[in-house]
Parts: C-alpha cells; structure tokens; sequence
C-alpha cells in the first residue's frame, strides 16, 4: 500500500515501504462487523525485506489489529552491524516526539572474546544530561524502551552481539484509535505531533495493550523482554492478569 501523500505514517525506519492512512483505516471500520471485539486486519498488514547501498540487510514487519473499537499497530524491524562491513548509523522513529539512533559500532577483541562498543542516542534520553550513552556487550543485552506522553506510541529497542554481527530489533506500538476522523486526537498525534501531554512517561499501557491482544490472537513474533525502569521493573507478560 505505498502512498506517500502528507496524511501518512511515517514508518519507524527509512528502510520500510508501508505508509499508512486514515483513508485506509477508515475503509476497513466501515467494512468490519460491529459485533466484532478482536480481529487481525489482513489487508493492512505486511512484511518484507530490504538491501541498503552498502548491503545492509532489513526484515520488518506491520501488523495492524482492532481491539474494542481500536485499531492497534505492532511495526519491527530487524537489522545487523557486521564486523569488518561499512555501514552507517540506524536511525528509528517511534513518533514524533521520540526517536532513536545507534551508532556505527566498533568492534575488537576483549580476553579473547569478540567484543563490540556502540553510541546509542535517544530522544526523549534517559538521562537529561546525558542524551547519549556508550554502550559495550560485556555489560550484556541493550534494552530501551519509551512511551510518548503525548502520542498513543511505546517503543522497545534490543540489542545484542551475536557472533561476528550486532543484532538490533526495534519494535513500535501504537494506538491508532477509531480509524473514522482525521481530526482523532490519537491520530492527529501520530501524524503531525499535535498535542498535549497526557500520559504517564513510564505507563507504558499502549505497548502492553497491543502485545497482549497480539497474543490473543496467537500472532507470530512476540519477542519478551526485560526492562529497567525509574518505575521498577517491566516485564510485559506480567502485566497480562492486570489486563485480563
């Protein structure tokens, strides 16, 4: 479905050819049963794969669900440093007000382990002072993970040295809401930042809302992480009886 008009999503990486519009979300809610809770929406869901210049590799994927009245959005993608291979810094967008970028990482060996350093930068930072945090393998697996205040968007980032390679996964979810006004505050959010702050910074309600009902509908894919937060830490199956 590319359309790359100004009333479209921008994908949360360069990479990923899917542009998503109201006018589609639209067409699909007048066409759903109005008795239906939960369902998968095939015809706006996608997957595929991309090549950079420098042959860099991509797999993503889009998933979009409704959910009480609620369209719901998992997009991922996969990529990967390689030693020894030019490459230039992954840039991923969760939504207007939050982003994400790592930087091209050094690699060498460490007691005679392969060992990898990388600068990761994000906005909003975990640290105002710091916004950007030197990473390295031997402190084990990267996790990040942020919800917008103002738009209905959570984002995860996971990292990992993986052999000779630096596996990156990063994963946005989203609520879309109604999918039958583009005046919608949820996607006039998502679409031109507009918007007030609402939301708790570390809730984190939107990524447990689409990762359970993507569970529920036995969904390929679902990765689970642990993180550590200024809230204590959050681990998105256990949140599952809360939102039972």
């Amino acid at each position: 479905m590319p359309n790359t008009s100004s009333f479209t999503l921008t994908p949360i990486h360069q990479s990923i050819r899917y542009y998503l519009s109201m006018s589609n979300l639209n067409c699909i809610s007048r066409r759903l049963n109005s008795e239906i809770e939960t369902t998968f929406i095939p015809e706006l869901s996608l997957e595929g794969s991309a090549c950079s210049a420098q042959e860099t590799q991509y797999e993503w994927s889009n998933e979009i669900y409704f959910h009480n009245g609620r369209f719901l959005q998992k997009q991922e993608i996969h990529t990967a440093f390689y030693k020894n291979h030019e490459s230039s810094p992954e840039h991923f967008i969760g939504c207007p007000h939050q982003n994400l970028t790592v930087h091209t990482p050094h690699f060498g060996i460490r007691d005679g382990m392969c060992e990898a350093e990388a600068w990761v930068r994000s906005i909003p930072p975990r640290c105002s002072s710091h916004p950007m945090q030197k990473w390295n393998n031997f402190q084990g697996p990267y996790t990040h993970i942020t919800s917008c205040t103002i738009c209905h968007s959570d984002t995860e980032c996971y990292i990992q040295l993986n052999g000779a390679f630096l596996d990156i996964r990063y994963t946005c979810y989203r609520d879309l809401g109604a999918g039958l006004d583009p005046n919608d505050p949820k996607w006039r959010a998502l679409l031109t930042g507009t918007g007030v702050n609402h939301r708790p910074q570390y809730e984190f309600e939107v990524l447990k809302r689409v990762w359970l009902t993507a569970r529920q509908l036995e969904r390929r894919g679902l990765e689970e992480v642990t993180h550590h937060t200024p809230n204590g830490v959050f681990h998105v199956r256990s949140q599952e009886r809360d939102e039972a």
